[in-house]
């Protein structure tokens, strides 16, 4: 079982790599968003302490100043509905090949 701590460590380095450029393919992208949902999984049990919401909300607004403001998919939780401003070039041509929406190479 992944702890809470461990999950938000995870989903602290991931938002770390996307602030400095994420630079892997879509696929890995898209996995490396599934700590998000198991944070979400956890949270919404109630049962966590306020410092894991308090650490959550923190990354949670690092990664939403990264993000385009416009959703690319209205059908999933925000962390998978709208993409970074700026990604590696794998990324961001995979985005403008998926979405249609063009991203900063860095």
């Amino acid at each position: 079982m992944t702890t809470s701590n461990s999950l938000l460590e995870q989903w602290e380095q991931f938002v770390q790599l996307v602030e400095e450029s994420y630079d892997d393919n879509i696929d890995e992208y898209h996995f490396d968003l599934r700590v998000r949902d198991a944070l979400e999984t956890a949270v919404s049990s109630d049962t966590e302490p306020e410092w894991v919401m308090e650490k959550l909300s923190s990354l949670d607004e690092r990664f939403r100043a990264l993000l385009r403001p416009e959703p690319v998919r209205d059908d999933v939780p925000w962390w998978r509905g709208r993409v970074p401003r700026y990604a590696g070039e794998e990324l961001a041509a995979a985005f403008r090949q998926w979405y249609g929406v063009e991203v900063e190479v860095r």
